[in-house]
């Protein structure tokens, strides 16, 4: 008996050890809020964050919710596929307060001018939930912006309307599924995904020889960069190319990565996996959940964490 008590404890002090708040949370801490849930009752996961200024934040969540965070409270922006399954939004792309673009399934795409937000075409839309799924998307300017679809097709912003990038000389990505696209100015940029790292001269991208898995999220910031994905991979922004890093403790899939400065980056994917580089390397670090993270975005004094069952750090 004394031993089955004994293991109890052990047990308790274990989860207290995962769950309860203590400097292993790092500063983060979850919000109380009333995750918006689909037609079974089920709280919708997480995706895309955008954040346009100190109390101005945008929240991508399952079944096309579009959530506004003003620092305070949450609420829903309505938009023409609002709160429809079969459509969900995968990226936020922030030019400013009054120009941000949402995309998602079927080639949606939306975009706010500062006073509401409004439905624009694509080539890709109306392609089916897949084929015209837009997720990795960036701006290199308000009248340069790009966004890739899973089937590997790249969709450009010229500042009035959207074409398909190979029409205008731009090489498509060549059937690999696109993730994640980051500039960090007009003529500098990465492009990357399944099996794929192109980069941006301003110019036209160009496809690279760089051996990577797929790749979920990036971060480029000045004279830096990083980016992860499955297989707990890491891959460390080094010149031209990049270079993968062996991050200890690091297996489950990495989707989101986000840094505030070059010395205080912060990863976070699957099971509740996440880490913190202080420019000295990556560290494991634990944050109390074992749900899916699936992004973490820093901006305007704000570092947010959105992931599975409707999450928020």
């Amino acid at each position: 008996m004394g031993k089955k008590i004994l293991g109890f404890w052990m047990c308790v002090i274990f989860a207290a050890a995962l769950l309860l708040p203590s400097g292993l949370w790092a500063g983060w801490e979850k919000v109380k809020w009333d995750a918006p849930k689909n037609k079974k009752g089920k709280v919708q996961g997480g995706g895309p964050i955008g954040i346009a200024g100190k109390n101005n934040i945008y929240l991508g969540f399952g079944g096309s919710h579009l959530i506004h965070y003003d620092g305070k409270n949450f609420k829903e922006i309505k938009h023409e596929k609002t709160g429809d399954r079969e459509w969900d939004l995968r990226e936020i792309v922030v030019n400013s307060e009054k120009d941000i673009w949402a995309f998602g399934d079927n080639g949606y795409s939306i975009h706010f001018t500062g006073k509401e937000w409004t439905s624009v075409k694509n080539p890709l839309t109306g392609k089916g939930r897949r084929p015209g799924r837009l997720w990795g998307s960036g701006c290199a300017s308000a009248n340069k912006c790009f966004s890739g679809s899973r089937a590997g097709d790249l969709v450009e912003w010229d500042g009035s309307s959207w074409k398909l990038a190979s029409k205008s000389g731009e090489p498509p990505a060549e059937g690999s599924r696109v993730y994640a696209i980051d500039f960090t100015s007009p003529d500098s940029g990465w492009m990357v995904g399944e099996a794929l790292v192109a980069k941006w001269d301003g110019k036209g991208w160009k496809k690279l020889g760089v051996e990577v898995p797929r790749i979920y999220s990036m971060h480029l910031g000045k004279g830096y960069g990083w980016m992860v994905g499955d297989g707990g991979a890491f891959f460390k922004l080094a010149g031209d190319t990049w270079e993968k890093v062996s991050v200890k403790g690091s297996f489950f899939r990495m989707r989101g990565v986000s840094c505030k400065s070059k010395s205080d980056c912060w990863a976070v994917g699957d099971a509740g996996a996440a880490f913190h580089n202080d420019g000295s390397g990556w560290k494991k670090v634990k944050l109390g959940t074992f749900d899916r993270m699936s992004r973490v975005k820093f901006g305007h004094g704000h570092g947010i964490i959105v992931g599975g069952k409707g999450l928020v750090m």
